[in-house]
């Protein structure tokens, strides 16, 4: 495997990594505003807007 394509490989699983850990976040919101269990919700909607933060400045330095 040429260096580039291990490159874009990481590159791929790093992003799916983040997209996965967003979804699963986003999911237990989810199950905790229907459950109407809001305590931990505010903590959890700010972790993923830091996350969504991250990621913009990620694309803006295209350091992806």
């Amino acid at each position: 495997m040429s260096d580039t394509s291990k490159l874009e490989k990481e590159r791929a699983n790093r992003i799916g990594m983040r997209m996965e850990d967003i979804d699963i976040a986003v999911t237990d919101i989810y199950e905790k505003l229907v459950d109407r269990e809001f305590d931990t919700v505010p903590d959890k909607v700010k972790t993923i807007i830091s996350d969504l933060k991250m990621l913009l400045k990620s694309m803006e330095d295209d350091d992806f």
